[in-house]
């Protein structure tokens, strides 16, 4: 979903998604053994959702 800046009607900002961020199974991995180290399940379930999402998002822009 995209905010509009009320000062400026040409400027928009877009909401933060970390599966934008996650380029390389490297970065992948890190944000996953950081996770884990939080020990946090259901952050845990969140983060292999947004890694799956950033994989569907390198397949597509591959393409």
């Amino acid at each position: 979903m995209m905010k509009k800046n009320p000062k400026n009607k040409h400027q928009e900002i877009r909401e933060f998604d970390i599966a934008r961020l996650l380029k390389s199974k490297r970065a992948m991995t890190e944000y996953l053994n950081q996770v884990m180290n939080e020990g946090d399940d259901a952050e845990l379930a969140a983060a292999l959702g947004h890694i799956a999402r950033a994989k569907g998002i390198r397949v597509i822009s591959e393409a």
